[in-house]
């Protein structure tokens, strides 16, 4: 008989009516018949909070590796040691299982001792020191899907306790805002006090259960560590739970585990629907290897195409991720795209006078760039590079940069940056950068601006300036602190008005500075001077608003750019809502990938995220009413930002989801079927054919032919004989109808496309003569 066989035996032989669920829609069933209370693990299955765990316990013992062993010890790993040493045991016997593995000695110490590596426990606090200091920076996420079903039990009546090893559980909870939501909590405070083993003992647990005035055959544990399976085996608990966050499932059920369910969405109670909701999905794989791409190294040539991939937007606008202090230089291309927001430019050239139509690149409201003391402005390409850390954490829509370097004076600064262009105030976008410095004092110069000298990077037969400039300005004015620039598109005609407010501060405290103005026709900045000690963190709080005069209920544009940095929030509360936004978002876009368990999932996973969020980006409900159709690179200058038939691929992403959005995108092929009309009517045929190429009016922007400068010579373009595009906009209609059963939609816009579309196909028809079909 197996290990593990003996365990589930061992378990009460109501067990039997419960199974590990190997599909998404089988669930673990809880009755009162059965049970009158749940005692939840905190860490990993309450909050998201594992990965700080882990994160500090990995700082503070590299940190004393190096130190104590610095070439023959091997890193603390958080893939292999935290969940086997210190995941789900008290700090200290966490320190103590490590070190013992590392073939370290240390003595115990003191509770009280100071955070340092004498002792173990002067280790253990570092640990909790480093902890609480990235618990103040990163925000407590709980996992919707455990807190859905808390609130079901509550409802039934059924007990509700949370256990945790860790002496911080209090500052957990209320950063979670859960202090009130449970009946009994039993942390690593309580344990010291009340002088409780920790786990894989089941003393904190039968505590629980003491306090809640219930057996522990009629409760149930709910764990993601294996200590913490183990102690609620150990504890003759009527039913144990483990939840594999990290495919982890062997383990757990070695460990002691009844049953093994990848997110709490798989238990319910009797009664309740056997589906999964839509957000469990979301709580699953919530490694940063799934969330973040991450680059530890800067590679001037691959900069551009990760401007590229890491771009932010919200389906109003998209801004690449350049850096703030860079050019247009080769290396670096700084582009923000207003959704739908194109212009035409006429070129003449070898004799021809040709229009194309490009979609827009507008004001730089990203700019901010500093100098220290009289040194040249910032340039990260002529500094040797100390550290480089760049990270785009699609969980919550925000765009990381760290880096340490030395300049030609030998200054050593920290930049440490965050970016977003935010989901929720779709007109706004802030960009913090803190500057530390290392080993000089002196005057720092920080440059903010609002830049409209910005060209296309694109020329679409040229590399003059003219083919490339589509703006021209109207105003730009400094009011105390707040930039604006307002500029228009010179033939579409469209305003464009962008504002910035910038806040500065020492060592995290508000710092009045003085402040240079600068302004010409295309181009605001202000330069704010700033002394700076050795030691010194300097913070830029940079928030940007941008409107057009497309958009409604505003009164004029640069009025309503003006006006919402006036109103709003501060960067923190800007990026506290962001990530809650987002949250929501992915509770509701998330997929889960099903694969063989011997199938590497990270790696698929992560690009699913990461085309998932630039879907996001591209189109959402923010797009609705812009009339706007989905582009092929998304809202970009690849293919000038026009429009193929690439919403084909899109459609069923959001149909399921938010069949709004998908109806918002049929909308536009609607309001151009006069155009499709038109075209189709060109060729001598019925019906509607649209084109290969669309853009603002839906007449085809494909170019005739592209001009090769070398051989001065036109190459023709033949992409616009391609007609399945058209197929394609009947074909989604359809879908959409058949995933939303939206009759009305189809009465009063579906319909006439269909029936065009068709009349369009049936003079290309041809009839197989031996079957007669067509």
């Amino acid at each position: 008989m197996t290990k593990q066989r003996q365990q589930l035996e061992a378990q009460p032989k109501k067990q039997e009516n419960y199974e590990s669920p190997t599909s998404a829609i089988k669930s673990v069933i809880l009755t009162h018949d059965q049970f009158d209370a749940v005692l939840f693990d905190m860490d990993g299955v309450v909050t998201r909070t594992a990965d700080v765990h882990a994160a500090a316990w990995k700082r503070a013992f590299d940190d004393f590796l190096a130190k104590h062993s610095p070439s023959s010890t091997a890193p603390f790993s958080i893939e292999s040691d935290y969940h086997k040493y210190v995941d789900g045991k008290p700090r200290y016997d966490g320190v103590s299982s490590f070190l013992k593995s590392r073939n370290i000695e240390l003595p115990w110490g003191k509770h009280d001792d100071l955070p340092g590596f004498d002792t173990i426990c002067a280790l253990g606090n570092l640990k909790n020191q480093i902890f609480l200091k990235q618990l103040q920076e990163h925000h407590v996420q709980p996992y919707e899907t455990t807190v859905a079903l808390i609130q079901s039990l509550k409802k039934a009546g059924i007990k509700i306790a949370v256990i945790t090893a860790s002496e911080n559980g209090a500052e957990v909870l209320r950063a979670a805002n859960l202090v009130h939501v449970f009946d009994a909590k039993v942390d690593g405070l309580d344990a010291i006090r009340l002088k409780l083993k920790g786990k894989p003992e089941p003393d904190t647990f039968l505590e629980a259960a003491k306090e809640l005035g219930v057996q522990p055959k009629r409760a149930v544990v709910v764990e993601d560590a294996v200590a913490g399976v183990a102690a609620g085996h150990n504890g003759k608990f009527g039913l144990v739970i483990g939840v594999d966050r990290n495919q982890n499932a062997e383990r757990l059920k070695q460990g002691g585990a009844s049953v093994v369910v990848r997110d709490l969405s798989e238990v319910g109670l009797q009664g309740d629907s056997n589906k999964l909701p839509s957000l469990a999905v979301a709580d699953l794989g919530v490694s940063d290897k799934n969330w973040v791409v991450s680059y530890n190294e800067f590679i001037p040539k691959l900069e551009g195409r990760r401007e590229a991939l890491c771009a932010l937007g919200n389906g109003y606008f998209v801004t690449r991720a350049a850096a703030p202090e860079s050019n247009a230089n080769g290396i670096h291309f700084a582009g923000t795209y207003l959704a739908g927001v194109y212009n035409r430019i006429t070129t003449d050239i070898a004799n021809l006078t040709l229009e194309h139509e490009d979609l827009v690149n507008t004001p730089n409201w990203l700019s901010l760039t500093f100098k220290i003391n009289e040194g040249p402005w910032f340039e990260l390409e002529k500094t040797q590079i100390i550290f480089y850390q760049q990270d785009l954490n699609l969980r919550e829509g925000i765009l990381y940069r760290k880096i340490r370097f030395k300049d030609q004076e030998g200054h050593e600064t920290s930049l440490s940056e965050r970016r977003f262009v935010h989901m929720q105030h779709c007109h706004l976008a802030g960009l913090e950068t803190k500057l530390t410095a290392h080993n000089w004092s002196g005057t720092l110069t920080v440059r903010s601006a609002l830049d409209g000298r910005v060209l296309n990077a694109i020329g679409m037969y040229t590399s003059s300036e003219k083919d490339k400039n589509h703006l021209e300005p109207i105003e730009t004015s400094i009011t105390d602190d707040i930039l604006f620039l307002k500029m228009q598109t010179t033939q579409s005609h469209v305003t464009i008005a962008e504002a910035a407010g910038v806040r500065v501060f020492c060592n995290d405290k508000p710092k009045t500075v003085e402040r240079n103005d600068i302004i010409e026709t295309d181009y605001v900045a202000q330069d704010m001077h700033i002394n700076i000690c050795e030691g010194d963190q300097i913070t830029i709080q940079k928030i940007a608003s941008l409107f057009t005069s497309r958009d409604d209920a505003i009164s004029e544009a640069g009025i309503a750019a003006h006006g919402a940095i006036i109103d709003a929030p501060s960067f923190a509360t800007l990026v506290d809502d962001q990530v809650k936004i987002w949250r929501h978002l992915w509770n509701l876009f998330d997929l889960s990938l099903e694969t063989k368990e011997n199938t590497p999932k990270v790696q698929p996973s992560l690009l699913l995220h990461l085309n998932s969020f630039q879907a996001l980006a591209t189109i959402s409900n923010h797009s609705i009413d812009l009339d706007v159709g989905i582009p092929a690179r998304g809202w970009s200058e690849g293919y000038e930002g026009h429009i193929f038939w690439d919403d084909l691929y899109v459609f069923p992403f959001f149909n399921m989801r938010a069949p709004a959005i998908s109806q918002a995108v049929l909308k536009y092929r609607y309001r151009r079927l006069d155009e499709a009309r038109k075209l189709a009517k060109s060729m001598g045929v019925c019906g509607a054919l649209y084109p290969w190429q669309s853009g603002s009016s839906g007449r085809e922007e494909t170019p005739k032919g592209g001009w090769d400068p070398e051989k001065k010579v036109w190459n023709p373009d033949y992409s616009h004989m391609q007609v399945h595009v058209t197929a394609a906009v009947a074909f989604n209609i359809w879908q959409y109808y058949q995933a939303t059963g939206d009759l009305q939609f189809l009465y009063m816009y579906g319909a006439d496309m269909i029936l065009e579309i068709a009349r369009f196909f049936c003079p290309l028809r041809q009839i197989q003569p031996q079957t007669r079909s067509l």
